[in-house]
């Protein structure tokens, strides 16, 4: 998981807590005096608060209800070609892993007859 970020959450990145549920509807109390002055509501619907480091409560490390920026999952294409080096390239579309391999398949056999697609999460 990825560590909680102010700025990114009020701007509406997707956030999640420590058990897994998603947190949206972001508002910082910004007079509040309280160390608890964010509060957000889970995708059960309970409205709770936090700390500006997204801390669910002031009840110290790994509480269930602490925030974390949601890691978002992109699919890239893969072609692997046998060369002396065993080089792969990667696109963002199966259609422009086939286009580059047409332009170098004289040059370079591809492993397989298609592009492989990987999925990397951030």
């Amino acid at each position: 998981m990825k560590p909680f970020n102010l700025e990114d959450a009020l701007a509406g990145k997707p956030v999640v807590t420590r058990d897994g549920k998603s947190v949206t509807g972001f508002h910082l109390f910004e007079g509040a005096k309280s160390k608890i002055c964010l509060g957000g509501v889970t995708s059960t619907g309970e409205i709770l608060g936090f700390t500006r480091e997204g801390l669910n409560g002031l009840h110290g490390d790994n509480n269930p209800g602490d925030l974390f920026m949601a890691t978002t999952k992109t699919t890239r294409w893969v072609n692997l070609y046998a060369t002396g080096n065993n080089t792969a390239y990667h696109f963002p579309t199966q259609e422009k892993a086939d286009e580059f391999h047409e332009s170098v398949s004289i040059l370079h056999k591809r492993f397989g007859n298609k592009a492989h697609p990987i999925e990397i999460e951030e």
